[in-house]
């Protein structure tokens, strides 16, 4: 089983790290909510996305290396 660091990257621009066992793309699907937005400005993404409340912007993901953590 592979394992995956997954890093969060949050409004405020720091990252929440976290160790999956999953694809990320699969991971982020489950684990992370899409929200519409009700009201827009112009060139505005419609959409926000959150993880257990609190907002992200996207993620980073890479395959765990023990040599290098």
């Amino acid at each position: 089983m592979k394992i995956f660091i997954i890093s969060l990257i949050l409004i405020n621009g720091k990252l929440l790290k976290l160790e999956i066992y999953e694809d990320c793309a699969i991971w982020w699907d489950k684990n992370v909510i899409t929200h519409e937005r009700k009201f827009t400005f112009k060139k505005e993404n419609h959409y926000y996305h959150t993880y257990k409340g609190t907002k992200v912007f996207g993620y980073h993901c890479r395959e765990y290396n023990s040599k290098i953590d």
